[in-house]
């Protein structure tokens, strides 16, 4: 069992305040007894209709959660990872969403507190309950619990972090997700202060399309994949810069399931012309075939990546091209089949056009 780590300047939880009701595997259960409850394997009712706990409460049979009214769960542990916890309940009609971080100083857990937020407040508001967890109940789940709380309530973190603490004892933020919900706090702030002044809908019509922009989305997406137009901005370089971008930061992660899934949805969307209007269908369809043609479809950028494609790489990105319409692949192959033939980065072109006609 891993030591419990403290740290200092942090605000304490006053001397006599009582823990949240323990539930989930708590000292009375008749299996793991004291000891879960000493480590921590168990849940605590950290507020109305929200709970925290960990990887063993969360694998609880589903009938202890419908006792407690839990239809929803946040699993934040990353699916497939070593310490990924799988969603046990689905089939049960639990519902699920997945913060995939894993607990380390270095890790982005900013992107998810928003839409996690959100994510909760919709289904608390809706009489459900629902359960936070990761591992050890400690982390990574407990930073989502306080900024469902700050969002929620109007706190500020060191509120919402007391309040947790005080319910689940060993909730402890690790120090780079404490300084994240520290930005948080004033991106809640900022937008509070948006909406009252009236700029909110200004700020909200001209995202910046930027890593921190992807980052977001893929978040978002991970928590509602049928929305992925949710959020993507209305013109065609912006488009095309999602594209670029996706692309770009897919390859970085060596063609990650993930990263692969959003850019599937994001092409799917662009060019199945239900961008609204004729005139935004037909710019979300232009920017997607111009980030193909900074990218995969481009000698100069991927004769870079050359020493990084392995086939199932090159397989990956002929399955992502195939989301586009034979018509623009046709028309891209003859302009790509113009450029040198002897170029490294043609040739991978051509590999790449020749994967994406294969039968899936």
């Amino acid at each position: 069992m891993e030591q419990q780590v403290t740290y200092r300047g942090r605000p304490k939880v006053p001397n006599g305040v009582a823990p949240g009701a323990t539930v989930l595997g708590g000292p009375d259960d008749d299996v793991k007894g004291p000891c879960a409850f000493m480590h921590g394997l168990c849940a605590h009712r950290v507020a109305e209709n929200l709970f925290l706990g960990s990887r063993e409460a969360a694998e609880r049979p589903s009938a202890e959660l419908a006792a407690l009214g839990i239809s929803a769960v946040v699993n934040c542990t990353r699916d497939g990872a070593a310490d990924g916890v799988p969603c046990v309940h689905e089939a049960d009609g639990v519902e699920y969403c997945r913060v995939g971080v894993h607990d380390n100083e270095s890790a982005d857990i900013l992107s998810y507190l928003g839409i996690a937020a959100s994510w909760i407040a919709a289904r608390r508001s809706a009489g459900q309950s629902v359960l936070v967890h990761c591992q050890m109940g400690r982390s990574r789940s407990a930073t989502i619990a306080i900024a469902a709380l700050m969002a929620a309530e109007d706190l500020s973190r060191d509120a919402a972090y007391l309040k947790v603490k005080g319910a689940r004892p060993m909730a402890e933020p690790n120090q780079g997700f404490w300084e994240q919900l520290a930005r948080f706090e004033a991106e809640l702030r900022a937008k509070s202060t948006a909406a009252l002044s009236g700029e909110a809908r200004a700020t909200a019509a001209a995202p910046k399309i930027d890593d921190e922009w992807l980052q977001r989305s893929l978040a978002r997406f991970e928590f509602a994949p049928s929305d992925i137009a949710a959020g993507l901005p209305a013109s065609e370089d912006d488009i095309k810069l999602v594209v670029s971008g996706g692309v770009d930061r897919w390859l970085g992660r060596g063609c990650d399931p993930s990263t692969g899934r959003w850019l599937h949805a994001l092409l799917q969307h662009a060019f199945s012309g239900e961008g609204g209007t004729a005139a935004a269908a037909a710019a979300a369809r232009a920017g997607a075939v111009g980030g193909l043609r900074e990218t995969i479809l481009s000698p100069e950028y991927m004769v870079d990546w050359a020493c990084e494609l392995r086939q199932q790489e090159l397989a990956a990105l002929g399955s992502l091209l195939r989301e586009a319409p034979v018509s623009e692949i046709i028309s891209l192959v003859m302009e790509e089949e113009a450029a040198a033939a002897d170029d490294g980065g043609a040739r991978i072109v051509r590999e790449i056009i020749v994967a994406s006609q294969r039968a899936e």
